[in-house]
Formats: structure tokens, C-alpha cells, sequence
């Protein structure tokens, strides 16, 4: 798919930690899905009624090395692990799906509603 450091060149944001060396095959936006910890990285989305920093020290626990935060977060914790700072996790986030879309011209559908 992409590495880290496409990524971080990609959303213009500062690598706080570079220490993985996996490709990112995995996109999770939500710790309580089922998911693979291995090439896997967290998008830490700050909304209304959530904020996706409160769940990395879980995440880091069962494996998942990648993250992309966009508040400075405590590196120290994380050994062993990539941290990108972004000034939009969601930002972010859109632009690795446009580039994914450029890429594979994949058909689009959009569902919509009051939780769309």
C-alpha cells in the first residue's frame, strides 16, 4: 500500500518516532473492530462525543506499531513504534484514500444518512 514515510510526506506532518519497519497494509479508525495488529496503523480521530488518543495505549498493547496523531502524545511509552503529528488525522486520513483511488480507479459508492 504505502510506508510510513510516504505517508508523512503525503499529509505534511512530523515524525515523532520512527522505529517500525513494516509497510502500512492496514487502516483502523475505530480500536473496538476486529482487527490485523501487524502493518496496521491507527488514524487517532478527535470528534464530538470520542477522541481516538484515549485508546493508543491500548492499541500499542495488542500490536498495532503505527499510529497518526494530531496532538503531541508521550513517545516514550511507545517503543518500537511509528508516530506521525498531523494537523488533521482525518486530513490525513482523506489523503491517503485519494491517493489510494488515483492509483486502483476503484468504483466509488457513497452511502449517506444521519450516520454517514
Amino acid at each position: 500500500m504505502i510506508d510510513f514515510q510516504a505517508l508523512a510526506h503525503l499529509s505534511e506532518g512530523d515524525i515523532l518516532l520512527a522505529e517500525y519497519g513494516g509497510d502500512i497494509k492496514y487502516i483502523i479508525t475505530d480500536s473496538r473492530k476486529s482487527f490485523f495488529a501487524s502493518g496496521a496503523i491507527f488514524f487517532a480521530i478527535e470528534g464530538e462525543h470520542h477522541d481516538g488518543h484515549a485508546y493508543i495505549q491500548d492499541l500499542y498493547q495488542r500490536g498495532v506499531r503505527q499510529f497518526v496523531v494530531e496532538r503531541p502524545i508521550n513517545a516514550d511509552e511507545l517503543g518500537g513504534c511509528n508516530i506521525l503529528y498531523v494537523n488533521s488525522s482525518l486530513a490525513a486520513l482523506q489523503g491517503l484514500a485519494q491517493l489510494h483511488r488515483e492509483a486502483y480507479h476503484p468504483e466509488v459508492i457513497a452511502i449517506t444518512g444521519s450516520n454517514g
